[in-house]
C-alpha cells in the first residue's frame, strides 16, 4: 500500500489473492477518503500506462511513501513456478502519476527480499532516507540481518550499510524475521531521535515467533526490547501497522503465527476484530485509543543510552 498524506489518498497494487484463484491483471486502485469516514475507490490513470502494463506484478514486497512518491521495493512475481525473485525498485510519482523501475540489488546482501519492511525517515539526508528492516533473502535461504541494516539515501540515490548496537544486552536486538510490521516516529522532546517499531512476524528458519517488540533509534542505529507482553495479543504475521494519535500505533488484522502455514487463514484473532493499540511512550499496550495522548517523547531506556554513548 502506498500513501499520499497531502491528498488524503492510497494506492494499493500488487499481492496474493486469499483463494486460489489468480489475482486479475495488474490494475492500479486509489481509495480517496471523504473526511467523513467513507471514500470512493478507483482506478487511477498512469502517466506511462504502457510502461505499467509491462511491470511484472509483485507479492511480498516492501512498501514506503515519502512526500513525493511511493516506493515497492524486491519481492517476487506474484504465481511464478518457481519462485522468481524482484531484483528492482518501483516508484510511482505522486504529482506526475509516472512509474519508473530501477533493476538493482543494493537493498540486501543477496540482492533480493521478500516479507520486509520499509519505513522513511525525512529528518535525515536532503531528501530523506528509506530504512530496510527484516525479510528473507536469496529465495527464503538467509534471513536479513538486524545487525546489518541498508538504507537508500533518497537524494543522493544511494545505497548504504550501517552496523547496529544493542542499548544494554544481545537481547535488545530482535531475531532475524520477515513478515512483521514497523512503524516510524520522531521524538518531540530533547532526545531528537527518531525510532522504528518492530512487533510481529517471525523466523521460519527456526520455526520461531517474534514474541518481542524492539524499536531501532536512529541516529545511533541502536536496538532496544521495549516489551515482551504479548500473551493477550497474540504473535502474529502478515498484519499491517500505522501510527496515530501522537505516541499511539495501531495493529491491524494479520495471521496467528502458530499455525502451519504464515498464511493459514482459519484461526481466530484474539484481538477484537483484529485492532490492537500500543504506546509507544509507556511501552505497553493499551484497552481503547486515546484521542487526546500525549506527543510522543523517547523512552528513558532509549534515552539512557545516548546520554552514555
Amino acid at each position: 500500500m502506498l500513501t499520499n498524506k497531502a491528498a488524503g489518498s492510497f494506492y494499493i497494487y500488487g499481492g496474493w489473492a486469499t483463494s486460489k484463484d489468480s489475482a486479475d491483471d495488474s490494475q492500479f486502485w486509489k481509495f480517496t477518503a471523504d473526511g467523513k469516514g467513507g471514500g470512493d475507490w478507483a482506478k487511477e490513470a498512469k502517466a506511462n500506462s504502457d510502461f505499467f502494463a509491462g511491470l511484472q506484478r509483485s507479492e511480498g514486497a516492501a512498501h514506503v511513501s515519502t512526500n513525493e512518491a511511493g516506493f515497492i521495493i524486491g519481492g517476487a512475481v506474484v504465481d511464478s513456478k518457481p519462485s522468481q525473485n524482484l531484483e528492482a525498485i518501483r516508484v510511482f510519482n505522486f504529482t506526475t502519476k509516472t512509474w519508473e523501475e530501477e533493476r538493482t540489488t543494493a537493498y540486501s546482501k543477496t540482492g533480493t527480499l521478500w516479507g520486509g519492511s520499509a519505513t522513511f525517515v525525512e529528518k535525515y539526508g536532503g531528501s530523506g532516507i528509506i530504512v530496510m528492516l527484516g525479510g528473507v533473502e536469496s529465495g527464503a535461504k538467509a534471513m536479513a540481518d538486524p545487525g546489518n541494516v541498508f538504507f537508500y539515501d533518497i537524494a543522493e540515490k544511494t545505497w548504504h550499510t550501517q552496523a547496529t548496537v544493542v542499548a544494554t544486552n544481545h537481547e535488545d536486538e530482535p531475531i532475524p524475521w520477515s513478515n512483521g510490521c514497523v512503524v516510524g516516529i520522531e521524538d518531540t522532546g530533547d532526545n531528537g531521535s527518531f525510532e522504528i517499531f518492530v512487533f510481529g512476524g517471525g523466523n521460519r528458519e527456526r520455526d520461531e515467533e517474534m514474541g518481542t517488540i524492539h524499536a531501532l533509534s536512529l541516529p545511533g542505529f541502536v536496538w532496544t526490547k521495549v516489551s515482551d507482553n504479548l500473551s493477550h495479543i497474540g504473535n502474529r504475521t502478515d498484519h499491517a501497522c500505522v501510527t496515530l494519535g501522537n505516541n499511539q500505533f495501531i495493529s491491524l488484522g494479520g495471521l496467528d503465527w502458530t499455525g502451519s502455514d504464515s498464511r493459514n487463514w482459519g484461526i481466530q484473532d484474539k484481538l477484537p476484530r483484529g485492532i490492537g493499540i500500543f504506546n509507544m511512550n509507556n511501552h505497553s499496550w493499551q484497552d481503547s485509543y486515546d484521542a487526546e495522548a500525549p506527543k510522543y517523547v523517547t523512552h528513558e531506556k532509549i534515552r539512557a543510552w545516548y546520554k552514555d554513548a
